[in-house]
């Protein structure tokens, strides 16, 4: 949980998405798209 306070994180907001593209225009893998998910507060989480 520490690590998701020090990291960049987005505010949900209803009707928006987040979106990481996992590969370069080449097709090999874009590994600075690599990401994870933090525990929900409060409330329900929706991916």
């Amino acid at each position: 949980v520490a690590k998701c306070r020090s990291r960049l994180a987005v505010q949900p907001h209803p009707g928006r998405a987040v979106l990481f593209y996992s590969q370069l225009p080449n097709g090999k893998p874009d590994y600075t798209s690599l990401h994870g998910g933090c525990p929900v507060l409060a409330g329900q989480k929706y991916a």
